[in-house]
């Protein structure tokens, strides 16, 4: 439907994020990227992480490929936080954590209170060796915006391999803001 629908409107920014969306959904990431490339293009918000997240399966070459894709549209787009989000997960996955964590330091740069790039931020802390720090950054995170649910359930999910007390604290926390939360019981 989604093809069906850019074929009938291809200039349609929407469909052609279906599009893209549902390709990255179907592990196809460099068929998806032109179509999240064609939303940037026309200045709606393009969702470049999917894509990214749908490599982790691909071979090395394909990612290999898909992070060319990311330049070509870094050189166009070079303060895009959207691209740079989804290359910093893309060299994760390349096992190139620092260069992935320099990049997503950008994107922090540019809009310091981006979840999804705190959350990258601190995957790759961990990643890293770099426990405490990860864990410090999430606390001061979680201070500053105490109803974020990622955000705290990350804060548990990396306490749980440090300290089991503050984990459960931050837990209990969780289910008194959703209650109703079967995952979080």
């Amino acid at each position: 439907a989604a093809k069906l629908w850019v074929e009938v409107e291809p200039d349609d920014p929407e469909a052609q994020f279906t599009l893209g969306s549902q390709l990255a959904k179907a592990q196809q990431p460099l068929a998806a990227f032109p179509h999240m490339a064609k939303v940037l293009d026309s200045g709606a918000r393009a969702n470049f992480a999917v894509i990214a997240a749908a490599a982790a399966n691909a071979s090395e070459e394909d990612r290999k490929l898909l992070l060319a894709e990311f330049d070509k549209q870094l050189v166009e787009h070079p303060d895009t936080t959207e691209l740079m989000t989804g290359k910093a997960l893309l060299l994760q996955e390349l096992d190139r954590k620092d260069e992935a964590l320099v990049l997503v330091r950008k994107v922090l740069d540019a809009s310091p209170d981006d979840t999804h790039a705190i959350l990258i931020e601190s995957k790759l802390l961990q990643e890293l060796g770099r426990d405490s720090e990860a864990n410090n950054r999430l606390a001061n995170m979680v201070n500053q915006y105490p109803y974020n649910r990622r955000l705290r359930l990350q804060y548990a999910r990396q306490l749980t391999q440090s300290d089991m007390n503050k984990a459960r604290e931050q837990f209990a926390i969780l289910v008194q803001q959703s209650p109703n939360d079967g995952d979080l019981l």
